[in-house]
């Protein structure tokens, strides 16, 4: 289990960060119009109106602790520009609501991309400008008060909650709860029908397009993730609400429940960290916002565009960078980031070195040319004898804020990149400034160089919503470069200066080896002002020959040919590179004997003009993972726009030096970690750790021929609930071409591992289904996808499928509900199968059943014992299931009057009773079931008859009574405990019909069989043979009985009677 709590932790993603609480109100909340957008003031007046809206009603929502006190809306800068507009800090595909054209799958609706676990924050909310504008999208009409919906999304955003009601295939509309049926959705109190094109449907025979439309009020308060459109919605549901209202429903099967282990969204709410300070109700009289207008216009200086950002380099120049040629690898990284991280129109100054007092390597320098490039980059510390003294990281820091504020600018905005390979040596140290660093709204990226560096690069890093990086400083290792150009999309402010990486790879020569040949692919998107980059390690010569797809070759005579001999970096650039396959051959001229050369090679292109490139980001959920209580989950984005890519390959290589490294395969199924199916966005959990210690990532992502598509258009999950259910758009799909992608996802610190102790159950089983079931053979056939014993990863030990009366009484009693044994499976087993593959049993499920329906749920348990949550419900029905809303039936099946007692066998204590079967509707038609219960008097049995023993189908000879038409006789043979001493046994049986009315008791049959076994033997002294007739009346003594059977035995000998019987 405790899988799943690791699953759960809270996060903070770069970028989410940025918008904070304070005093109940959340500041710096930025909504971002893209460039594309075609100007309309009117767009600005009604993203205020709408928040404006949103914020009373999440005051109200968060009952008095939250609400929007500060709001930025960023203007683009393809429309006219105010001077009053202060520029904006943030870009485009940083802001937190995104004003912009239709999403080719959501379309007009707004949606939050949420592709993280049960409370990690989204990336972003994105709203179209026909929604903002109400222009022919009829607003209310299909979403409702937009301020409503606005904090409906933000609730994704910001707490990483789901979707309460269902939305096909995934999530169903409605569910079967016992022989109801339900919509999908939280709480289950809101009034309503089910309606198909606005008229009444039946969903029980038309299950496409009939969905459940709520009543204009809905009589009930929650929930805000269910349908915030009606007026008496303002609560989130709560799972242990005293008001029937607000009860989360935690048996609907919807995305809220599937992946925050049936968990009301006001329960994730209240413990978020937004609340841990303000967990208290506070009466404000006012919840407007301010609204600040920015914008996004790059000024010119020395003719050039200022497309990057302001940026120091923070350089650690200590004595222990001399071990291993770090202070080469330090000046190749920032040589590097300088020349081709940083697109020009940057600010950069660099800090060097920062011992006991760190000092300014250069002032803060505009990066107007490639020559003020190399200038800059020429005055890097080279030399070994650089490097002395000490580590002072949080002096540097601070120094590099200072840096940042010269010559009378805001630090604000600003970015520092820390470079680090040992522990802090000198104060102040880093976590005691890292509130100077927020207050002054820099953002710090951490490299840590060596397996020595500071154990608090991870947190300098999250708390200032930077990126972390780890190079283990294996020779063949990327990660130096990786963690140069992950920094690209931060700190450039252009979209056309984004070069994207399509090649990454280490390589190794040796003498035996000495050359290397391997090919990328660049495809039609990409190819503009491409750099094939091949870094050497000191002290190394190789050659280097790269050929295009027509078999044209660059070398070192190619005028596109340069290297820096000083710091052995070879650079290729082509201005136009064709689409195709390019080879490259990497060949040794230094490798002598047993020695070995590493070279890295790198290719980066910028998107051809005009074109949508295929892209990919990829991130981890957490920097830091003690893995006792969270685990690190990898994701990788792939798309081009807003299309989703869809069965690509996607693989992680992560490096576990001193160990080898070990590749995991990410998959977009919709299983475990995954959110979605199809989606673009492909995950995994990562389990194979070596130790404690950091680990980085590098990902590779390739396309597949005649596999991977691009979803044109579609369906997908996760948007505003549409009033009327908006019908599905048409699936359309395209092959996608051939291409290569790779990126960084970053380095996680791993705490809390032992290798000797399992920790990790299997992964909760979250799609079991109900495929067939048969009424006539009282069977139930059910699949779902395997777990594996570690998560999803190889095979677990046994299944728990357990038997419950309904959906509730399941979850809430899972661990004693009846099992689901072998014997109880046609030709099937549950023997689990691997990780991934499709387990598929069939039940036989018992036909005396005293409930309307057979709900089933399973838990995976592995050799340690570790088991799993339990999976999500399902429940079938062998009678005519109900709508919600539906009048029951009120009229029940009639009373059994005749019970008869047709034999009995004192010594086993069988008896074979018979009686006259009753109809469903008095004594019309078939009865569903009876139960039988048997007591030892008839008063207990009037006055406590639901406490009698109750006949179960092993005490039932033939296993089961199926009812028969009404009028016909039914007959059943009972075996009761033969060991138990005891004489008197008084039967009675109900009928119940198939919405589960009961019928009056019977008439009771009272036997003895002490006197009956009395009265045999004197029969059998008389020669008689047929002794089923006998009953016995309560109240007569052994010798009056003894009496009556002679007078009753003289007359069926003289008249032949036989199978004469005595009833009460």
């Amino acid at each position: 289990m405790k899988i799943w709590t690791a699953l759960l932790g809270a996060v903070l993603i770069p970028g989410c960060l940025l918008l904070k609480i304070s005093n109940n109100g959340y500041e710096d909340l930025v909504v971002a119009i893209h460039k594309d957008v075609p100007e309309n003031h009117d767009i600005l007046t009604n993203i205020q109106a709408i928040i404006s809206g949103a914020s009373s009603y999440l005051y109200r929502a968060t009952r008095k602790r939250a609400y929007f006190r500060d709001v930025v809306i960023q203007i683009p800068e393809t429309w006219t520009q105010n001077d009053t507009w202060r520029r904006s800090q943030k870009t485009f595909q940083q802001a937190d609501v995104r004003i912009d054209n239709p999403h080719p799958l959501h379309g007009e609706t707004p949606y939050t991309f949420q592709p993280g676990q049960c409370r990690e924050p989204g990336l972003y909310v994105h709203f179209t400008p026909s929604y903002i504008l109400d222009h022919g999208v009829n607003r209310m009409r299909n979403w409702g008060d937009p301020g409503r919906a606005f904090v409906h999304e933000f609730a994704h955003l910001r707490y990483g909650v789901f979707d309460e009601y269902g939305y096909p295939p995934d999530y169903p509309t409605w569910y079967l709860d016992g022989d109801v049926i339900r919509p999908t959705g939280c709480t289950t109190e809101i009034d309503g029908s089910f309606m198909q094109s606005y008229k009444p449907c039946d969903p029980r025979h038309n299950t496409k397009g009939c969905v459940f439309m709520a009543t204009s009020n809905g009589n009930s308060n929650a929930s805000v993730m269910y349908m915030p459109y009606l007026d008496s919605i303002h609560d989130f549901c709560e799972t242990n609400a005293a008001d029937p209202k607000l009860r989360h429903n935690g048996v609907a099967n919807n995305e809220q429940n599937r992946r925050c282990n049936r968990e009301g969204t006001w329960d994730i709410i209240r413990r978020h960290a937004d609340f841990r300070a303000i967990d208290v109700p506070v009466d404000l009289d006012d919840v407007t916002p301010r609204f600040r207008l920015v914008c996004d216009k790059k000024e010119t200086r020395e003719g050039v565009r200022a497309c990057g950002r302001r940026v120091v380099l923070l350089l650690n120049t200590s004595g222990s960078m001399r071990e291993n040629y770090r202070f080469f690898k330090l000046t190749q990284f920032a040589d590097k980031f300088i020349k081709d991280v940083l697109p020009l129109g940057s600010e950069v100054g660099v800090i060097a070195p920062f011992a006991s007092a760190a000092s300014n390597l250069t002032q803060m320098i505009y990066l107007s040319t490639d020559e003020v490039k190399a200038n800059l980059t020429a005055r890097l510390p080279k030399d070994e004898d650089d490097y002395i003294g000490g580590t002072a990281i949080g002096l540097g820091l601070l120094k590099a804020v200072e840096l940042l504020s010269a010559n009378g600018h805001s630090p604000e905005g600003g970015r520092i990149v820390l470079v680090v390979d040992g522990s802090e040596t000198g104060d102040p140290h880093s976590a005691s400034v890292l509130p100077d660093l927020v207050r002054a709204s820099v953002t710090v990226h951490t490299v840590a160089l060596g397996s020595a560096a500071d154990t608090d690069l991870a947190n300098v890093a999250a708390a200032t919503g930077g990126m972390y990086s780890f190079y283990s400083e294996e020779d063949n290792s990327s990660a130096l470069d990786s963690a140069a150009i992950r920094l690209l999309p931060d700190v450039s402010l252009c979209s056309e200066t984004e070069m994207i990486e399509l090649f990454s790879r280490g390589l190794t020569l040796t003498t035996s080896m000495p050359y290397f040949t391997d090919s990328v692919r660049i495809d039609s998107t990409v190819g503009n002002d491409t750099l094939f980059t091949f870094t050497l390690a000191a002290n190394t010569d190789i050659e280097v020959n790269v050929s295009d797809p027509s078999g044209d070759t660059y070398d070192e005579r190619s005028a596109e040919y340069s290297i820096d001999s000083e710091l052995n970096i070879v650079r290729l650039r082509i201005p136009f590179a064709k689409p195709g396959r390019w080879t490259f051959t990497v060949q040794s001229r230094s490798v002598t004997g047993s020695s070995f050369e590493s070279v890295i090679v790198v290719v980066r292109s910028l998107p051809m003009v005009n074109r949508r490139p295929y892209k990919i980001e990829t991130w981890l959920n957490t920097m830091t993972a003690n893995v006792t209580d969270r685990l690190p989950v990898v994701y990788t984005y792939v798309h081009i726009g807003y299309n989703p890519i869809i069965h690509a390959s996607v693989q992680v290589t992560v490096d576990r030096s001193p160990q080898p490294s070990v590749t995991l395969i990410l998959k977009d199924n919709g299983q475990v970690v995954d959110a979605r199916a199809n989606d673009g966005v492909y995950s995994a959990v990562f389990l194979e750790f070596t130790t404690n210690q950091r680990y980085s990532m590098q990902t590779s992502v390739s396309s597949v021929e005649n596999q991977t598509l691009i979803m044109i258009s579609g369906n997908s999950g996760a948007e505003a609930y549409s009033i009327f259910q908006n019908t599905s758009r048409p699936v359309r799909m395209e092959p996608a071409e051939l291409f290569t992608r790779t990126a960084s996802p970053g380095t996680v610190d791993v705490t809390g591992y032992d290798s000797s102790v399992d920790i990790f159950a299997p992964n909760d089983i979250s799609d079991l289904l109900v495929v067939t079931s048969d009424a006539k053979a009282f069977t139930v056939t059910l699949n779902w996808t395997a777990p594996g014993g570690d998560l999803d990863k190889g095979t677990a030990d046994r299944y728990e499928l357990r038997l419950g009366s309904s959906l509730n009484q399941l979850s809430e009693t899972f661990s004693t509900a009846q099992l689901i044994e072998e014997k109880d499976l046609q030709n099937s087993s549950l023997a689990p199968s691997s990780a991934g593959s499709e387990q598929r049993v069939v039940i036989n499920v018992p036909r005396d059943w005293n409930y309307s329906a057979y709900s089933f749920g399973v838990i995976a348990i592995d050799d340690a014992n570790l088991r799993s949550r339990v999976s999500n419900l399902q429940s079938v029905t062998f009678k005519q299931a109900r709508v919600q809303g539906e009048s029951k039936d009120k009229m029940p099946p009639g009373r059994i009057t005749d019970l008869t007692l047709l034999h009995c066998d004192p010594v086993s204590k069988t008896f074979t009773l018979s009686w006259t079967a009753p109809g469903d509707d008095g004594y019309t038609g078939r009865v569903s079931r009876y139960e039988m219960r048997v007591g030892e008097t008839i008063l207990a049995m009037k006055t406590n008859y639901r406490s009698m023993h109750l006949v179960s189908k092993d005490e039932i000879l033939n296993g089961s009574i199926l009812p028969l038409p009404s009028g016909k006789e039914q007959r059943i043979a009972v075996s009761l405990n033969r060991n138990e001493p005891r004489e008197i046994f008084v039967f009675a049986v109900q009928s119940y019909d198939q919405v589960d009315l009961p019928s009056e008791l019977s008439n009771f049959l009272r036997v003895n069989v002490t006197e009956y076994s009395t009265a045999l033997k004197v029969i059998e002294e008389k020669g008689e043979e047929d002794l089923s007739w006998i009953g016995l009346a309560e109240g007569l003594t052994a010798a009056a009985v003894i009496s009556l059977f002679g007078i009753i035995i003289f007359v069926a000998v003289k008249w032949k009677i036989i199978g004469q019987k005595h009833v009460l």
